[in-house]
This record gives C-alpha cells, structure tokens and sequence, in this order.
C-alpha cells in the first residue's frame, strides 16, 4: 500500500472483486450526459445504512469480509469429493474463445487445453472474432468434426447462441460455457454453466475502495462501468449493494465495451473536470486501467492521493500495480479456473454433481504480493505464476489421481 494516499488506512490487502455500471448512492437521480455521451449518476443522499459508520471508519463488517479473504485463498473444491476424470480420456473437446487478440482469453484456453490433455483428452482451440455469426459457426463446426464437448470460454450473451447450442445438444454434444455469467445467472442452455460470482466480487472491490480511502464517508468514487458484457449487470448490483448501503458517495460513467479506446479516457477527464473531489476510481475490468490511468495523468492528478483499482488479474496491468500506477487488481486465476472448468465436465460425464455454481477464487494483488505473478526465471508477469498455483495444482492433483506439476510450464 501506498502510504501518501490521502485519507487512506495503513493495511496488507489481498482479497476479491469486480466492477460494472450502478446507480448513484441513496436515492438515485436521472442520470445526466456526459460530453463523450457516456451517462454519469449523481448521487443525492445518504441510505440508512450510512449511520453504520463514523468519518474516517471502516464498519466492522467490512473489515470482517475484506479479513475473510485476505492472503491465499482456500482451496473450496476440496468439499466436492474425488472424481474419476479418466471419463474425459476418450473425449474430445472444442475449446471457443471470444478472440485471439485478449490475452485473458488466450491463456484461458491454452491452460484448459493444457489441463484437458494432461487428463487424457484430446483438446482443440478455435477462436472466434468476437461476432455471433462466428460464434455460431465454431460450435457447427466442432458437431460437423465429431467433437463430444465444446466449452464456449468468453461469450457475453449466451442467449444469442440458443439455436446452434440445441442443435448441438441435439446431436449428443456435451456444450458448457465458462466464465461468461454471474453463478445466479440460469438463462443459459447449455448443459453446464460454469459461472462467475461478479456480484461477490463486486461488493468486495467496493469494500476495498472504502479501506483504501479511510472510510464510508471518506470515500468519493468514480466508477467506470463497461455497457455490453453479459455479466455488467451482476458486478453493478454487488458495487451499488455496498456503496448504498454505507450512504458512500459515488458516481457512473457508462462506456459502451466497444468505445473503450475512446470513450474511458474521456469519461474520466468529463469526471474529474466536472468535480475535483474524487478519490477513487473503480472500473469493472482491469484493461479499462489502460485507459484510466493515462488520462489520470493527463490532468495531472498525483495517483499517490487516488485509489485505483480493478478486476482480473491481467499480467498486463501488473506493472501498473507494481509502480502504483493502480492500488489493486482483484486477481482471478485463470489456471485455477481452466481447472474447475475441467472439473464440471468430468463430474457432468461420470454423472456425479457438478458444482458449477461455486464461482472460482479471487485475491486482491497489491504491491505487497505482486511477485507472486513473477516468473523467477524470465523476471516477466505470467499467467502460469499467478500467486496460487501451488494451491489449486495441488488440490486438484488429490482430487483428481492425476499429478498436474507442471501441466502449465509451457505457458509464458
């Protein structure tokens, strides 16, 4: 933690959270227009909950749930009992990805693949270009070549698939989406849905912002929300649960997913012209960070006095965290979450319960654990080095009968 920050509290933070576009605090007003036309809540007063804390408190329930997950995560999937995945060793799998251009994406599915082959099963990986048509065209593909299983990894609206996910079910194919909607989201038909829970980890960035700023009352946070990802809605709703609740100030700004490069930069400079007083910016996804930051330093603000943080875990926004450039970057392994996405589909063909629902482990990454998502023999951040690898190789290696040391050494 940076100790120049104003109002800030001195704490060691690693826990979890994520953000998306909410309403203002207490009772909401119409959202007014940004120039950019991005649309900007204004918040109005205080909710009830707000009397919970004192200036400059950190409400002990707060303090409570950001303890609760601080340091290494536990291993949740211990509870769900072995599973013989030598079901999955005559299978084979279609791994989609949203595109071959995002990172997250890319390491998703070259770990999946990983985990699957190291199992025994044959795995593939076709990328999409982000459009439904493509979309629709990998899952025909993959019943036209005889595949048993398709995980679609990234899809932000599942619905769009409905007929060509049937057609495939249809022709005995195993189809699983991961990571594309909240755990609560049932709207999708695919066999399993390997959910997210982005409404926890909403709330969790939100309580972490409050205890980087000092307070409830300290905090005055502008969040940049992402318009266009399946799950906005569910990250909203755990950011504004917590803010409310507490009578915390804060305001929207509503960036469409496709006008990032654009429309983040100009949504903050709109803010901070707008009103100096902010201390605080959330965006949902840590990508939006590459273009927070640098319009941030655009107009000068001194980042040792504003908390900046976000969600994913992205390798690359780790020098933002390491510089202090962003205060915390709710991590999310993705090896953990090729793992338990694994998991679901072994459990779904041996007929076991399938815990899909369960959500995957996340950590705040701070400068005070950052090396942890070094490589120590390139020096360079790594998906395969992501702070918690010895936990969930170990754990899934014990459930599984299978040792996975290793299983992610080719990936940079």
């Amino acid at each position: 933690m940076r100790g120049k920050k104003l109002m800030k509290v001195m704490a060691v933070v690693l826990s979890a959270g994520l953000v998306l576009s909410i309403a203002a605090c207490g009772s909401s007003e119409d959202a007014d227009t940004a120039q950019d036309g991005t649309s900007v809540s204004a918040d109005t007063e205080d909710s009830e909950g707000a009397a919970a804390a004192s200036a400059g408190d950190i409400p002990d329930e707060i303090a409570e749930a950001l303890d609760a997950v601080t340091g290494n995560p536990e291993f949740y999937a211990e509870d769900f009992g072995s599973v013989d995945v030598s079901v999955l060793a005559d299978k084979n799998v279609m791994l989609v990805a949203y595109d071959s251009t995002n990172d997250w994406c890319v390491n998703y599915v070259l770990m999946a693949q990983a985990v699957l082959n190291k199992v025994g099963a044959s795995a593939e990986i076709t990328y999409c270009d982000g459009t439904t048509d493509s979309w629709i065209q990998a899952i025909q593909n993959a019943v036209n070549q005889g595949y048993d299983a398709i995980d679609l990894f990234g899809i932000s609206d599942i619905g769009q698939l409905d007929s060509a996910i049937e057609e495939a079910k249809a022709a005995g194919v195993y189809v699983q989406d991961t990571h594309g909607t909240d755990i609560s989201d049932t709207s999708s038909n695919t066999d399993i849905s390997v959910g997210c829970d982005y409404e926890r980890a909403g709330e969790l960035m939100a309580m972490e912002a409050i205890r980087e700023a000092g307070g409830t009352e300290e905090i005055n946070c502008l969040v940049v929300a992402d318009v266009g990802w399946g799950a906005d809605a569910s990250v909203a709703e755990g950011i504004s649960a917590v803010f409310d609740e507490y009578g915390c100030s804060y305001t929207v700004a509503e960036v469409a997913i496709t006008d990032w490069t654009e429309g983040i930069g100009d949504a903050v400079r709109n803010a901070f012209i707008a009103d100096s007083t902010y201390n605080a910016v959330i965006a949902y996804y840590d990508n939006m960070c590459l273009y927070v930051v640098p319009a941030l330093e655009e107009l000068g603000m001194d980042l040792d006095e504003i908390v900046v943080g976000s969600f994913n875990g992205n390798v690359g926004l780790i020098n933002y965290v390491s510089d202090g450039s962003m205060d915390f970057d709710l991590g999310e392994s993705i090896g953990w979450c090729a793992c338990h996405a694994a998991d679901c589909m072994a459990r779904y063909f041996a007929g076991q319960d399938v815990y899909n629902d369960s959500g995957f482990a996340m950590y705040f990454i701070t400068t005070d654990n950052v090396e942890n998502y070094i490589n120590p023999e390139t020096g360079e951040a790594s998906y395969a080095y992501d702070g918690v690898q010895e936990i969930y190789l170990t754990g899934y290696s014990e459930l599984w009968g299978v040792d996975l040391t290793g299983v992610f050494d080719d990936i940079e």
